[in-house]
């Protein structure tokens, strides 16, 4: 290459005409190659996000089996989070009557808390 642009400026447009395709192919390889990084990443935050949502209903069945919270627990946690994912799969209503059920929820005593796993009791020795 040395050679070449030593022999003049022909020989240089002539190494620079052969070698800029090249470079356009690889800025557009890195540019995708971006692009598809970007898009993985926000695909595998959107699926770790439904994974680590909490405890699943299994979790307390295991937790129930092996003593860690009663059975009196288990209904009470397994209500809430019943209540807790069918109110999250209501479709959408009007931003007015959204913000008119968000005060007066808010309001409400005997509100629905969200899903909050139980406490874990220890063990008898």
């Amino acid at each position: 290459m040395i050679v070449l642009l030593s022999q003049g400026g022909q020989a240089a447009d002539q190494l620079f005409v052969q070698i800029l395709p090249w470079i356009g192919i690889l800025a557009i390889l890195i540019i995708l190659g971006g692009g598809i990084a970007v898009w993985l990443r926000k695909r595998m935050a959107v699926n770790a996000d439904d994974s680590s949502a909490g405890f699943i209903l299994a979790d307390l069945r295991e937790m129930r089996d092996r003593g860690d919270i009663s059975p009196e627990e288990f209904e009470n946690a397994k209500a809430r989070m019943i209540t807790s994912m069918s109110a999250s799969t209501k479709p959408r209503t009007d931003d007015a009557e959204d913000a008119t059920d968000r005060a007066s929820a808010s309001r409400s005593p005997d509100r629905i808390t969200p899903s909050v796993p139980p406490r874990r009791r220890p063990k008898p020795d």
